[in-house]
């Protein structure tokens, strides 16, 4: 199933994706959501980020060639930071970098991992529970 987060004429809203439409839901996506029976073209100008989260917890340096790329040892444990939710654009947005402040941008492609309850102290045989979902992210720093 793909829910998307779009603008429509109502104001943002969640939505399924089926044939080249988008069947609008209501409720909670992470538990209790149910269609409304309205249905809204699939328009990629009004696609917005798939979720509004609170923060945004990335890992940093998670692969080998990267790690050497930046000039550092691949890490024993994972390099785990945040960013605040208002860095988070939609697939349309520009992505505005200052000049000003900016000596050099890049760019990684990444699987964004979408944890759709609160989690906490979870075992690895039950992390996958915790997941909703998955969306390509493009990390911009």
């Amino acid at each position: 199933m793909k829910f998307v987060r779009i603008q429509t004429k109502d104001g943002i809203q969640h939505g399924v994706v089926e044939d080249g439409s988008v069947r609008i839901v209501s409720g909670d996506i992470f538990s209790d959501w149910q269609f409304t029976g309205k249905t809204v073209p699939f328009e990629a100008d009004k696609l917005l980020a798939p979720v509004k989260p609170e923060s945004i917890l990335c890992i940093g340096r998670n692969y080998k060639a990267h790690a050497l790329e930046c000039g550092n040892d691949l890490p024993k444990k994972p390099v785990l930071f945040i960013k605040a939710n208002n860095a988070l654009c939609g697939p349309c947005d520009p992505v505005v970098i200052p000049q000003e402040h900016t000596v050099k941008a890049d760019y990684e492609a990444e699987l964004a991992v979408v944890i759709g309850k609160t989690a906490k102290c979870v075992s690895e045989e039950e992390a996958f529970a915790y997941v909703f979902g998955y969306t390509c992210a493009n990390d911009v720093s």
